[in-house]
């Protein structure tokens, strides 16, 4: 009778452990965190990595991606790979994604890939963009952050150098979910606790967002 017992008790606590979202999955299911256009960003991640870009950040009112090119032509050759491989096929989400994403794999991106010229350091990117997008939550700051999700893993700063003789631009980085995911803050903000952008691992979040981790 007490083995029964404690194999039952076994079983009821990994039937919980398994029934607990994990901690990127939790993150990336707060909805306080994230605008009215999020599911599009998510649902666009697989396109980011067919084009191998594997970080890609998530801005206010656009994605960016985290290769800098040096020749424009490139730049231009790989937004147009970018935009057809938002036309394929679009992927199966996991279980705790299926809200999430219902409405955004069922129409057609709300964005179009354009290249642009980044403030901070002069490079050239390969972004999402289009009029009036809201990835993340209006004003959303770093205490924010923390009331929904918590403390971070590790905070760090990273200093970017422009061209020319302007000042440095300093980053913040939160990082949570084994780096996975990390809240940036910028010293240009209008205000310093305010999140600039967010930063996904590309490869990692589809891992977690959909089935057969792509």
């Amino acid at each position: 009778m007490k083995k029964a017992w404690v194999l039952l008790v076994f079983f009821l606590f990994n039937s919980l452990a398994m029934a607990q979202p994990s901690p990127l999955t939790k993150i990336l299911t707060s909805r306080p965190l994230w605008g009215r256009d999020y599911p599009d960003a998510l649902a666009s991640l697989r396109a980011w990595s067919r084009i191998n870009d594997h970080m890609v950040a998530i801005f206010p009112n656009q994605l960016v991606g985290s290769t800098p090119y040096n020749a424009p032509e490139e730049a231009e050759r790989t937004a147009q790979a970018l935009g057809q491989a938002l036309k394929a096929p679009r992927p199966k989400p996991n279980v705790a994604f299926e809200s999430l994403l219902k409405e955004a794999l069922r129409r057609p991106p709300p964005f179009q890939p354009q290249v642009l010229t980044r403030f901070e350091d002069d490079s050239t990117r390969v972004a999402l963009t289009a009029p009036s997008l809201q990835f993340l939550a209006p004003a959303l700051s770093i205490q924010q952050v923390q009331r929904v999700i918590g403390t971070p893993e590790k905070t760090s700063t990273q200093l970017i150098q422009g061209r020319g003789d302007r000042r440095p631009i300093l980053l913040t980085l939160h990082s949570y979910a084994g780096g996975m995911i990390v809240f940036v803050e910028s010293d240009l903000s209008a205000r310093p606790d305010l999140i600039d952008r967010v930063v996904l691992d590309v490869d990692g979040v589809a891992k977690e967002v959909f089935k057969g981790g792509q």
